[in-house]
């Protein structure tokens, strides 16, 4: 049993890393839409503050008609920036605290329940578009659709109300953080104990200030993708 704890330890700090600072901040089904854990029961539907059933089609392609193959994240970067890749699933780039097997409580401080969520979509060239949850929000397993409203501070995060789900986009060199510039939408179409599938659309700026700037326009960009994520465990 203490030999599982240090693996799951490690998993999970090998996932923290790559989210960076960002922990305080998830189309073809790969399994049983009706599956669930032992000891769950799968929940068919669900209502979330400040999210609303999925309001697109359950098939979104990215804005390339590309779409997310089984156990990967596509991304489409336009604008300023540009760029387009796949990245695969596994213990690094998905983790959901109910999705951890026989596990209760803390595991390295961090709570292994609804409100632990972090997606990591990585590309070849350093880019990295980390998807997770505000603090002390939940994410219960189930279909939905998320709005995510324009940043309002300068690091590119909340000062307050902040969204259920939160966007941190690496997409670009330089010394600028890239925040959500304006409304943006997360949406999960498929959501159970074997995979999470569903699609995005976040439009990001560098986040410059009068405090943090080098006195040129902000770059801007268009970060679309599509994903189909197996539980890794």
């Amino acid at each position: 049993m203490k030999g599982k704890q240090v693996k799951l330890s490690q998993r999970i700090g090998r996932r923290i890393k790559l989210a960076g600072f960002v922990l305080p901040i998830t189309l073809v089904s790969c399994g049983n839409d009706d599956a669930a854990l032992p000891g769950q029961t799968a929940t068919p539907a669900v209502t979330v503050p400040g999210a609303t059933a999925p309001a697109v089609p359950d098939t979104v392609a990215s804005s390339s008609g590309s779409v997310a193959a089984d156990d990967s994240c596509h991304v489409d970067i336009t604008g300023d920036v540009t760029a387009s890749f796949d990245s695969p699933g596994g213990f690094s780039n998905i983790s959901y605290g109910p999705w951890v097997p026989n596990t209760s409580g803390t595991v390295m401080g961090i709570a292994l329940d609804d409100t632990f969520f972090i997606m990591n979509c990585q590309g070849p060239d350093d880019q990295l578009v980390t998807i997770s949850l505000g603090l002390d929000q939940h994410l219960p397993m189930a279909p939905a659709t998320f709005p995510i409203r324009k940043a309002d501070n300068i690091f590119g995060g909340y000062d307050s109300n902040p969204p259920v789900i939160q966007v941190s986009p690496y997409i670009g060199s330089g010394d600028f953080f890239w925040a959500v510039s304006a409304d943006s939408v997360f949406t999960i179409t498929e959501f159970d104990a074997e995979h999470i599938a569903g699609n995005f659309q976040f439009y990001v700026s560098e986040a410059k200030n009068d405090i943090v700037t080098d006195s040129l326009p902000a770059k801007t960009a268009v970060i679309t993708g599509t994903f189909n994520l197996k539980n890794p465990n």
